[in-house]
């Protein structure tokens, strides 16, 4: 797993929203998956973190999608 989504995923569970935007302002992928197959929004969603949800979606991550 890259580096960037190891910290864009850390950011999400964190909560660290000005991180998580900051990356995505920087050209990191909303749609990248991890190890277990899974994109940072479903993650978020699964934990009910609202607010990260938004920061991707608004970045750009693809609510269409299948995981």
């Amino acid at each position: 797993m890259p580096d960037d989504i190891l910290v864009a995923r850390g950011a999400c569970l964190s909560d660290h929203h000005d991180l998580l935007r900051f990356l995505l302002s920087l050209g990191a992928n909303p749609d990248a998956k991890g190890s277990g197959g899974l994109t940072l929004l479903t993650i978020a969603s699964q934990d009910g973190r609202l607010e990260t949800m938004k920061i991707l979606i608004d970045g750009g991550a693809r609510v269409d999608g299948i995981d």
